[in-house]
C-alpha cells in the first residue's frame, strides 16, 4: 500500500497529462490509461492498478481538470484548460519561483524579446489558418477566430499583456484537440 495521499497521486496524474500537453509534442495531447500508468511509474515511481487509476481519473474529470477528447477514442484523457491553469498556479507557487511583481511593480512577469515576439505573432497567425482549414463546427471556428484575433491585437500592441495572451492560448486549446498548437504558443510565453 502506498503512503501517498489521493491528492498527491491525482497531482501526479495531472502532471503527466500537463507534460504531454505542454512539452511540445506535435501529436495528440491525450493519453490512454495504460500510457498514463506507464509514465506515472517512470516519473514518480507510482504503480497504480487500472481500477485505482480510473478512480483518480474520474475524480479529476468531475473537477474539470481532465477531459476526454471530443472526438476519437473514448479511453483517452487529456488535461483541460482549467487543469493547465491549476498546474501553472502550482508551479508558480513553488518556493523556487520569484515573484517579480514585488520588486518591479509589474503584473506581467513575462519578458519577451523582439524576435520571440515576432515568432509568437507568426505562430498565432498560423493558428488562425489552422482554424480556417479545420473541420471544427462553425461555432468553434467563430469562438477560436475571435480569441485569435484578440491575441494578435494584444501581441502587436506596444506593451503586450503576455499573461493575458497566454491565458487566451490555453482557452483556445480547450476548444478542440485540433488547436493544441495554441499550447505550444502558451509555452513560448512562459
Amino acid at each position: 500500500m502506498s503512503s501517498r495521499s489521493p491528492h498527491q497521486t491525482q497531482r501526479d496524474v495531472l502532471h503527466v497529462l500537463f507534460d504531454r500537453a505542454t512539452k511540445g509534442h506535435r501529436t495528440d495531447p491525450s493519453l490512454t490509461r495504460p500510457r498514463i500508468s506507464e509514465l506515472l511509474s517512470d516519473v514518480s515511481k507510482v504503480k497504480l492498478s487500472p481500477a485505482v487509476l480510473q478512480i483518480h481519473l474520474d475524480d479529476l474529470l468531475s473537477q474539470g481538470l481532465v477531459g476526454a477528447p471530443k472526438r476519437g477514442v473514448r479511453d483517452r484523457f487529456q488535461i483541460t484548460a482549467q487543469g493547465i491553469q491549476s498546474m501553472d498556479a502550482e508551479i508558480a507557487a513553488t518556493p523556487s519561483s520569484i515573484n517579480s511583481e514585488s520588486w518591479t511593480g509589474s503584473l506581467d512577469r513575462t519578458s519577451i524579446t523582439d524576435s520571440k515576439r515576432v515568432e509568437i505573432i507568426k505562430r498565432i497567425k498560423n493558428l488562425q489558418a489552422v482554424v480556417e482549414d479545420s473541420d471544427l463546427t462553425n461555432s468553434e471556428k467563430s469562438q477560436a477566430g475571435a480569441l485569435i484575433a484578440a491575441s494578435i491585437t494584444m501581441a502587436e500592441a506596444p506593451s503586450p499583456p503576455w499573461e493575458s495572451i497566454k491565458e487566451l492560448m490555453i482557452l483556445i486549446a480547450s476548444i478542440s484537440t485540433v488547436l493544441t498548437l495554441a499550447l505550444e504558443i502558451a509555452k513560448m510565453i512562459s
